[in-house]
């Protein structure tokens, strides 16, 4: 039957009726869920705009505790959802100042760095010759910081950029469902699912003003990360700079040479008093391990004797290891009190050919040693670690008696006493291929100065000899190269 005009209006009151409450949703609360402002590459913020932001933030968050005041139970909890989106955006808010603040910090140490660059460029270094070896050193030292330093750099940059995707992602996902969603509320015609329906794009909205402020944290988290990475290069080249002026003009002085001996033969000195009370303790403990093995039952082994025969078998390892570490150190110490005397030799110009090409020879085939034993002594590191982190996750994750668990703590100090001295054993490796590095840098560099000089040597004997050769006698008279060619001279002119 067809529906007369009454009833035609009857049936679309409730669309009409659909509408007005749509229009009056969409002007009640538009500061909150209003349309999303896609974020920019460089979003354009200042410490004002945020405070203004976060101004706002309080304001919508004031008006939705009241919505939540005066509402039931079910409206409730949605608005405890939108009131949750609000303090994650007062939270990312909070983020993006520290960023901002982090900026503007980078920022200005890179800008003195390029100008103090700039500086030693055109004008040198503040010191004045002859410089320091040990001073040039302390830079070599910094320059290997800085190299680190830009490795950690380049890693978070790339990280950074690779949250930024992540996070634009997310937003593409959040914009489809409040799309989704505003779309269910436009061709929703049943006035008893309006309000649901009008909640959830609500929330979808919050989710996709969540989603932007990240995108937009992310664009600044990458922006302050690459002044970093371009600040470390910055300083890497600084430091290169300084040692590329200074070592052209570097020295060693007698006293300075005897100082740093010295202080190496103190230091020998002091690792073999510890290493007399390391072998000592490892005798005690290798007799507390043969009797706590003595005190086990083969018959009826219980964990606590087992847990602590393996414990005292812990510390005699321990002070096994304690005393080769330090035997090793003390042999490296011996050798790099050799790499200084070379080193001093050579920053004097007091080495010959023969004793340079030699160290070369010598020096090579340490570093190559010292290279294999750190890789060696870095995989026992990693396994010792691995070892303290198991051991750690047993004391913490079973219920334990008072003996067991004295005997896992010790089991515990022995771990992380050994794990002590192999980082200080691979500190000594790496000492000592810094060193023999640095020497052979300056054996290279006064061969190829030797080598240079030589060559203007020759040159210049060659260029007398021929300014010398007789070309003919006249009158008794010789008649050189060089005479000729102060004749020719002189008749040019």
């Amino acid at each position: 039957m067809p529906l007369t005009a009454p009833n035609r209006r009857r049936r679309q009151l409730p669309a009409v009726a659909l509408l007005l409450l749509t229009a009056t949703a969409a002007t009640a609360q538009p500061q909150i869920f209003g349309p999303i402002a896609p974020p920019t590459e460089s979003p354009a913020l200042s410490p004002e705009d945020l405070v203004a932001d976060e101004r706002a933030l309080g304001e919508q968050r004031a008006d939705l505790e009241r919505e939540l005041a005066e509402s039931g139970p079910r409206r409730g909890a949605t608005i405890g959802e939108r009131l949750q989106g609000l303090e994650r955006l007062r939270l990312l808010l909070n983020q993006k100042k520290a960023a901002l603040a982090e900026i503007q910090v980078a920022s200005s140490d890179a800008e003195t760095t390029a100008a103090t660059l700039q500086r030693i460029r055109e004008q040198g270094v503040d010191e004045s010759p002859p410089y320091s070896l040990l001073e040039v050193d302390h830079l070599r030292d910094e320059l290997d910081g800085a190299e680190k330093r830009l490795r950690r750099a380049t890693d978070a940059t790339d990280a950074a950029e690779a949250a930024l995707v992540q996070a634009r992602q997310m937003l593409t996902t959040r914009e489809a469902a409040r799309r989704k969603a505003q779309e269910a509320l436009d061709k929703n015609d049943d006035p008893a699912r309006f309000s649901a329906l009008e909640d959830e794009l609500a929330m979808r909205k919050l989710e996709s003003r969540v989603a932007a402020a990240v995108v937009d944290l992310r664009i600044l988290e990458l922006r302050r990360d690459r002044i970093n990475r371009n600040s470390r290069n910055q300083e890497l080249d600084l430091l290169a700079a300084r040692i590329e002026r200074m070592q052209s003009s570097t020295g060693l002085d007698e006293e300075q040479y005897r100082e740093r001996a010295d202080r190496f033969a103190n230091r020998i000195e002091e690792l073999k008093e510890q290493l007399t009370e390391a072998e000592r303790r490892a005798v005690r403990a290798e007799q507390a391990w043969s009797k706590a093995l003595q005190r086990i039952d083969p018959d009826r082994p219980d964990d606590e004797n087992l847990e602590r025969a393996a414990a005292r078998r812990q510390e005699y390892v321990t002070w096994q290891q304690t005393t080769r570490v330090l035997t090793e150190r003390i042999q490296r110490l011996d050798d790099l009190m050799r790499v200084w005397e070379r080193r001093f030799a050579v920053a004097n110009r007091r080495a010959s050919p023969d004793e340079q090409a030699q160290w070369r020879s010598d020096s090579g085939g340490l570093l190559d040693q010292y290279e294999r034993e750190a890789r060696v002594e870095r995989a026992k590191l990693s396994d010792l670690r691995k070892e303290a982190l198991l051991l750690n996750d047993k004391i913490l994750g079973t219920e334990l008696g008072s003996e067991l668990r004295n005997a896992l703590d010790r089991h515990q100090e022995a771990v992380d006493q050994r794990i002590e001295a192999q980082e200080i054993n691979v500190a000594s490796l790496d000492t000592a291929i810094r060193q023999h590095t640095r020497l052979l840098e300056e054996l290279r560099g006064e061969q190829a100065s030797r080598d240079l000089e030589e060559r203007f040597a020759a040159a210049w004997a060659w260029t007398k000899r021929a300014w010398s050769y007789e070309v003919t006698v006249v009158d008794d008279q010789s008649i050189t190269a060089g005479k000729l060619f102060l004749a020719l001279v002189l008749l040019t002119l």
